[in-house]
This record gives structure tokens, sequence and C-alpha cells, in this order.
């Protein structure tokens, strides 16, 4: 027997000071409100509609620090992509969800936007929250790793500097041309 899970089945909205509160589509027994905290009435395993509303709590996602909730049995949502999705619409094609004040658990709507991976990748500069060099848990270089192969440029090949530093000659090229490594001298 299928759960009877609808809207009409749920308990009034929480009322909220300054928060607007809307159903998620697609998931009855669940509600987002503006100040992003997303609420249920459904209890895992009963088939009906529980009263009160409760909140849930996200945990950050796998290490990147977006917030994530469940929805039903097997739907993840990262609660910012869910904020705007509901009170904005859908992503115009091309474009991400974007917080502008860099805070990643921040997730109200006042916080959000959709826009451009290049408007992204330009706030994340903005707010100091874009990792650089060797601040990214990439690097293989540190920033006098990188200056060191600058100053050997016309005096070695790029194959021995890539061997020399553990790197492949791409890399070498690319710090030469500034394409990586361009925030050093």
């Amino acid at each position: 027997m299928a759960a009877d899970y609808s809207i009409d089945k749920c308990p009034p909205l929480p009322e909220v000071e300054g928060v607007e509160i809307r159903h998620v589509p697609g998931f009855p027994g669940y509600i987002v409100g503006t100040d992003g905290n997303v609420w249920s009435c459904r209890q895992g395993g009963i088939r009906e509609m529980i009263k009160p509303w409760r909140k849930l709590k996200g945990p950050p996602s796998a290490g990147r620090g977006y917030r994530m909730v469940q929805l039903g049995a097997s739907h993840y949502r990262m609660i910012h992509r869910l904020v705007l999705q509901v009170f904005v619409g859908k992503a115009p094609p091309g474009h991400q969800s974007r917080h502008l004040d860099g805070n990643l658990s921040n997730n109200r709507l006042d916080n959000l936007c959709w826009g451009t991976a290049k408007e992204n990748e330009a706030d994340k500069v903005a707010h100091g929250t874009k990792l650089f060099g060797e601040q990214s848990p990439l690097a293989k270089l540190t920033a006098a790793k990188v200056l060191a192969i600058r100053k050997q440029r016309g005096k070695q090949t790029q194959a021995k500097l890539a061997e020399e530093f553990g790197v492949c000659s791409a890399t070498i090229a690319h710090i030469m041309t500034r394409r990586n490594w361009k925030h050093l001298p």
C-alpha cells in the first residue's frame, strides 16, 4: 500500500515572523522558509502525516560545507538550491547558485541567487573564499617552488623541470605562461 502523502493532509503551516514558508513541490510533507529552514511533518516508516512541523537539521555535505537535507526515503537536496528553486524557480541554463556573503551555511533567500560560474568565481575572490595556489588541497607545489620554476625559464627544459619538481610538463608550461599560479609575480 502506497503512502497517502498530499499537501491537504499536512497540518497548517507554521507561522514565523518575517519568514515566508512554502511547500516543496513534489515532496508533500516538506516545507522551506525564506530563512533557509526546511521543515517536515512526515515521519519515516509511518504512512501518514504527523504533527507538528519540525525543523530538519541538514548536515554539511561531504566536506564541501553546503548543508543538505533528506526529503523522503532517498532524495537528498542541497538546502541553498532548494530555497532558490522554491522561491525563485529553476536555475536558468548554465547557472548555478551563489552565496552572496560567502558563508555556505547561510541559506537565507536574501543571501542567494542564480548566477553564472564566472559570477560565482568573482564572488569567491571578493569575499576571500577562493583557494589560490598552495591553499588548494590539490596543490602539488608551493609558492616558493613556483617562483623557483619561473626563475629557470630559458635555463632548463620544461621536461627537466617537470621531473625535478614531480609534476608534468604541461604544469610547468602553465606556470611559465601564468595560466596557473597567476596570482604570483
